[in-house]
């Protein structure tokens, strides 16, 4: 019975090379194609803080609050209104590109839908609680400007009940750069319920 020996001097097989070179970064993307590969099985997967604190966002998770966002003026020329808002403090992304965000293109349709619809009802003041029924968003492109952005809504449809009107409001950030609806259930009052003395 013959024995083959490699000689000293043979090459070594890729797959011996392969394993040989492996380090932490391979077995960590190894181990993230196990992971993902379990995930879109549908096992379910419990993760503890530590586990999903690298994945969040630090904007989201508290970043935001560094932002102010100024509402300058609204001119309304029913039904429509004109806002401009400045940023004057802000929360800085990792890649240091400022940009703004649709959490406050939100806060922005909804102060300034407010606006629009008490004017129209003749109040001096917000009459209650004004509630959301659905806000859309289609974001082409970045707002990177801190400085006069313009923000352009109509009043679009709305449907009176006995005590509320619901009214749809479409708005346009930036020239296009957001647009969007926002539908919201305001209360029924009337004017003299909220004038100043």
């Amino acid at each position: 019975m013959s024995v083959r020996h490699r000689s000293a001097a043979a090459p070594v097989p890729p797959a011996a090379s392969a394993e040989r070179d492996s380090g932490p970064s391979d077995r960590r993307g190894e181990a993230a194609r196990v992971r993902a590969s379990r995930i879109r099985s549908g096992e379910a997967l419990r993760l503890s803080p530590a586990e999903f604190a690298p994945q969040l966002s630090g904007y989201l998770a508290g970043g935001f609050k560094q932002d102010t966002v100024v509402l300058r003026e609204i001119i309304v020329t029913f039904p429509r209104a004109t806002a401009r808002f400045d940023v004057t403090e802000y929360w800085m992304p990792q890649n240091g590109r400022y940009h703004f965000t649709a959490l406050h293109a939100l806060i922005g349709v909804s102060q300034v839908g407010i606006v629009l619809a008490s004017s129209a009802h003749g109040l001096v003041a917000k009459p209650g609680e004004i509630y959301m029924r659905d806000f859309t968003i289609v974001c082409r492109r970045e707002i990177n400007r801190t400085r006069g952005l313009v923000l352009c809504c109509r009043l679009a449809r709305q449907q009176e009940t006995p005590e509320a009107v619901l009214y749809q409001l479409e708005y346009d950030y930036c020239r296009g750069a957001f647009t969007g609806s926002l539908r919201c259930l305001f209360p029924l009052v009337t004017p003299a319920s909220t004038e100043t003395p």
